[in-house]
């Protein structure tokens, strides 16, 4: 997990200080894109050298995500609603981060672990597909 944080911190440092975005709709969801493939290949990797290096491509792509969607939030939102838009939106991505552990645990004692963290990364895949089937989305500058 380290490996992880480690490639949001390199995202971070590389994309953190932009005052520019273009393309963000392509850029965030190829961000989350990189990540989900990353997560795709990892059962099929025993080496862990190798392993360490796919959790920093995951950790990289989802921060790319992260600050598009943080940026967009602040530039996009009008400051009097902000609070309340900024409250909803950590409320959607934290506190039901434990009902997500939850399901995610029960399904890998069903069905096995390497058959969840597929099955999860090809749902990652086809809704960043279906993300990006949406014109306004990939036009977002």
């Amino acid at each position: 997990m380290a490996a992880s944080g480690a490639g949001a911190v390199i995202a971070a440092l590389i994309f953190g200080g932009r005052q520019q975005w273009h393309k963000r709709g392509l850029l965030a969801y190829g961000g989350v894109l990189i990540s989900g493939m990353a997560l795709l290949i990892m059962p099929f990797v025993s080496w862990a050298p190798a392993l360490i290096g796919l959790m920093v491509i995951e950790g990289f792509g989802i921060m790319i995500f992260g600050l598009i969607w943080e940026t967009s939030l602040q530039e996009l939102v009008p400051e009097e609603a902000f609070g309340r838009v900024a409250s909803l939106d950590m409320l959607g991505s934290f506190a039901l981060l434990p009902l997500g552990y939850v399901v995610v645990g029960w399904l890998a004692t069903v069905i096995g672990g390497k058959i969840t963290i597929i099955t999860l990364a090809i749902l990652v895949l086809i809704t960043i597909g279906m993300a990006l089937s949406v014109p306004s989305i990939r036009r977002f500058d």
